[in-house]
């Protein structure tokens, strides 16, 4: 009986359990962190650890059941004396959890657990024995601010993190040393390396991080210019990527990225001050061997599933040679390790599962696991999926056609049924009418079984995709489940303290598009922590509560998947984004500046190297996050939003398709194209005269319920033949929306809307403006799907309309009043959009010098503003026999009762919030005032 104890096996069931254990644990601790006397996270950690504990025990794990016995003992020591709130007994329980999370690697590869915890056990003693005082002095570095290695079960993310870092790379070693002259391909180097430093950073892998640092330092100097290439620099970068390639190596098998390359660093930070590095010097001083190069990216997971099996003792080192040597290298190694009988399939299951433990943290099935992992097997089951969904296309068009071929088949019908009458009543039921009606009855039995066909097949090809469909989809929830602990940690490099919040962390979507969102969700979070949250102290002076807020939340919304990161911090500064622009050149001058709205201030911090920082960090401040957030979404057919309100807060909001292989799509032609629009990028449609065209600043623009809405040719911003059937007085316009704006296309006619399956574009029309994907037509014909937030940005510096009508004037005469020149030419553009004469003053001063120069049919005025404030203003008004008769509009960000009550009792006719502020409720106050 003993022979067939297969330990190992029952090693890897553990290890699987632990590790979802410690997860749970992570999340039992930190609520004890906010809530100390909460009993049921109190119980829930008991157990789990007990379960860990008692687990360990029975498999010999001598040293990790004595930590976890330990801790145990802690917690139960922690509840009795109330010690939970002491901020250095929740650490070393955390901390504790992390070396028994990182300690799982090693009882995973040899079934063993001998490491050395005294230092932990040491620790973990002293809140067993209430001696919390000494536990605060022995350690007190240590314990006011996270470990800087393995600080938070990171193993859901490490898999993802290999994956981009390995596209990060590739994209490194591109460099060649003739770029220095190409800025744009040395920025593409410095996001690449930011990104890398970013994410280890977040990952704690500090050593590929400080690297990472380097490197972007280096590649941002030569953009810059103030870094001089020298012969030299090649070979540094060189072993400098290699260092990199063996760091994910080493990661991808221990979760650990252990290096001394403090010779390294050194070395690159004198690249990075343009002193000429020795190669030979750089080989001397790598930390890795200078033949150690993985050349080929595509062939790492298959080596380190080989080093997993033999660490395992599954395999030896000579049975994996032989393997490579005598097998196709285009095969999975697992399967050629089977077919030669050197491995059974369950001991190669088991190892991908092992390998993929992340997966498993995401409550997913091994059969699951298995099939959506990225070694060995996943290439042949995703390339399968591929081949299916291509197959229902096929067979979609196939459908499509049938459909058709009915409708032809019944009109044909109608028009024999409709002879025959007409042939009756010429010569009644004779020979030949009676001929045709037994054709007739025959045609009608084929229309019926072309029908039934056509509907059949059209259930058969729906019910398959949405089968195909589920078996890509899978929960945010491994995204998100690592951010708790992550959170808490930066929020303790940065002094501040945060609560966060998750929503919708069971929504499903397409799981390709799950395992993309990492990086750009860390951007965001980071962003959030860094620049929007504000410090305790900052938050005391705005009567803020201590904690600031960071949400992340996803929901189902129509067609798409909204994900929000959201934070309650001083929201961002749009005065501070001008000044950079300006300062940068982005904006030409003030003219061009006056024509902007907030949202297009708001979307230039998406805008390469655009930082509003004063100070660059480690954590952010270069000004490549942002742009590598926006990049990775709209690559994912997505759209990303922004809103913000000062010392409000700002909210980030990306919209996703649910699935990256189907959409319902709006089909339009233009320019003699068929186009295809995702519907939940467009508002609605309508037809509209030509009459109804407006200018408006130098754009071309409609009314739509009192909306400006800019409008424009589809056909000319694809550079497609104006159709010369397009009538004088009439349009088609589809509204669409993307990154807060809206804007309309004109287009020849709105064709269908129907669900399409999307196909990515061949080589040959990768460079086609504007376009993201395409799909096929019921006749083969090709429908090029438009890339919504490209056609707006292209659609403000163009003049669309053929037809233009000039804004009437109503003769009546506005003055806005605003410290904000922002606001002040918002409000300008919408009233003279509406036929008003507008003036501004920039304070209450100002405004009421002008008032006392010109008599205006309207004021209005913000409340706060430096000088003379817009209660004093009003008040001034009304104090004044000549003026108290002027209508008066407070426009507001404060929207207290008790702020409306001193508007009204200044004398306002008006009082209008900016945080329900729309062209709607000004237009209505003004034309309710004075017509």
């Amino acid at each position: 009986m003993s022979g067939k104890f297969d330990r190992q096996a029952f090693i890897e069931k553990f290890v699987f359990e632990s590790r979802e254990n410690v997860l749970k644990l992570n999340r039992a601790f930190l609520l004890l962190e906010k809530h100390p006397s909460n009993t049921e996270a109190i119980r829930d950690s008991l157990r789990l650890l007990h379960t860990i504990k008692g687990s360990a025990r029975m498999l010999n794990l001598n040293a990790l059941g004595l930590l976890l016995h330990a801790m145990e003992e802690a917690t139960t020591s922690a509840e009795k004396n109330l010690l939970f709130a002491n901020a250095a007994d929740i650490e070393t329980l955390l901390q504790s959890l992390d070396r028994a999370s990182s300690h799982l690697d090693e009882v995973s590869k040899d079934g063993q657990s001998n490491a050395d915890f005294t230092e932990w056990l040491n620790r973990l003693e002293k809140i067993s024995k209430n001696d919390i005082k000494q536990l605060e002095i022995s350690k007190p570095q240590e314990l006011k601010k996270p470990i800087r290695q393995v600080s938070f079960d990171r193993s859901v993310f490490i898999d993802r993190f290999l994956t981009e870092a390995e596209e990060h790379l590739q994209n490194l070693k591109k460099f060649k040393p003739d770029w220095v002259t190409k800025p744009e391909a040395l920025e593409n180097c410095v996001r690449s390396a930011h990104t890398l430093k970013g994410s280890a950073r977040m990952m704690k892998f500090e050593n590929v991080g400080n690297i990472a640092q380097r490197v972007e330092a280096i590649f941002r100097t030569l953009h810059k210019g103030t870094l001089v290439w020298k012969p030299g620099f090649l070979a540094a970068l060189q072993i400098t990527f290699s260092t990199l390639e063996t760091l994910a190596a080493t990661i991808r098998t221990t979760e650990k990225d252990t290096l001394d390359n403090t010779a390294l660093l050194d070395a690159l930070d004198q690249v990075a001050m343009g002193v000429e590095v020795d190669a030979t010097h750089i080989k001397t001083v790598s930390p890795v061997e200078k033949n150690i190069v993985i050349s080929d990216p595509k062939a790492m997971p298959t080596q380190l599933l080989g080093e997993r099996l033999i660490g395992a003792g599954i395999i030896t080192p000579t049975q994996l040679l032989h393997v490579n040597q005598t097998t196709d290298a285009k095969v999975p190694l697992g399967e050629r390790l089977i077919a030669l009988g050197y491995i059974t399939r369950q001991q190669l299951l088991m190892a991908l599962k092992e390998q993929r433990s992340s997966r498993e943290l995401m409550g997913q099935r091994v059969t699951a696991v298995i099939e959506d992992d990225t070694s060995s097997l996943a290439p042949v089951r995703m390339e399968k999926l591929d081949k299916l969904i291509h197959t229902i296309g096929e067979m979609n068009s196939q459908h499509l056609r049938a459909d058709e071929h009915w409708v032809t088949l019944r009109k044909i019908y109608e028009s024999l049924r409709y002879e025959i009458m007409v042939l009756r009543r010429v010569s009644g039921q004779s020979a030949q009418v009676e001929s045709l009606e037994i054709i007739a009855e025959k045609l009608s039995k084929q229309v019926k079984k072309s029908r039934e066909d056509a509907a059949g097949l059209g259930l058969a090809v729906k019910e398959l995709q949405a089968e195909i469909m589920t078996m890509r989809m899978a929960p945010i929830k491994g995204v998100f489940d690592g951010f708790p602990r992550a959170v808490r940690d930066l929020a303790k490099s940065l002094g501040k303290s945060v609560r966060l919040v998750i929503e919708g962390e069971e929504t499903e979507m397409d799981r390709q598009i799950v395992e993309s969102l990492n990086e750009p969700l860390v951007h965001l979070v980071r962003n959030a922590m860094d620049h929007g949250l504000e410090s305790p102290e900052e938050r005391a002076q705005k009567n803020k509560v201590a904690d600031g807020v960071v949400r992340i939340a996803a929901r189902h919304e129509g067609n798409a998947i909204l994900i929000e990161v959201e934070d309650d911090g001083r929201g961002i500064d749009l005065g501070r984004i001008r000044a950079k622009a300006l300062e940068k050149k982005i904006v030409a001058d003030e003219n061009a500046a006056q024509r902007l709205s907030d949202n297009d201030w708001l979307n230039m911090i998406f805008l390469p190297s655009f930082s509003t920082s004063e100070m660059i960090t480690d954590i952010s401040g270069r000004g490549y996050g942002m742009d590598v957030v926006k990049t990775r979404i709209e690559s994912l057919k997505g759209a990303i939003e922004v809103t913000t309100e000062k010392n409000i807060g700002t909210r980030f909001s990306i919209r996703l398709p649910v699935t990256l292989t189907s959409m319902r799509a709006l089909i339009v032609e233009a320019g003699g194209l068929k186009l295809g629009l995702p519907v939940t990028a467009v508002t609605e449609t309508l037809k509209i005269r030509a009459g109804e065209i407006i200018q408006v600043v130098e754009k071309k623009a409609i009314r739509l319920r009192n909306q400006i809405i800019p409008v424009s040719l589809l056909s000319e911003i694809m550079m497609l033949p104006a159709n010369d059937g397009l009538p004088a007085d009439e349009f088609f316009v589809v509204i669409a929306h993307a990154q807060g704006e809206r804007a309309g296309f004109i287009v020849d006619d709105i064709l269908d809307e129907r669900d399409i399956l999307v196909k990515s574009l061949p080589k040959s029309m990768t460079g086609i403006r504007h376009v993201s994907s395409a799909t096929v037509a019921s006749d083969n014909e090709i429908i090029l799907v438009l890339q919504v937030p490209d056609l707006l940005r292209a659609s403000k510096d163009m003049a669309q309309v053929p037809t233009i009508m000039e804004t009437k004037s109503t003769g009546r005469s506005i003055l806005v009043v605003d410290d904000s020149l922002n606001t002040r030419e918002i409000e300008k553009t919408i009233l003279q959009a509406y036929g008003y004469l507008v003036e501004t003053a920039k304070d209450g001063v100002d405004g009421l010098d002008k008032i006392r120069l010109k008599r205006y049919d309207l004021i209005i005025t913000d409340l706060e503003m430096p000088v003379m404030d817009g209660l004093t203003l009003t008040s001034q008004i009304k104090a004044d026999p000549s003026l108290k008769d002027i209508p008066v509009i407070i426009v507001t960000s404060r929207d207290s009762a008790e702020d409306k009550k001193r508007g009204i009792e200044c004398g306002a006719n008006a009082y209008i919030v900016k945080g329900s502020f729309d062209q709607t409720n000004l237009i209505d106050a003004v034309e309710s005032l004075i017509g």
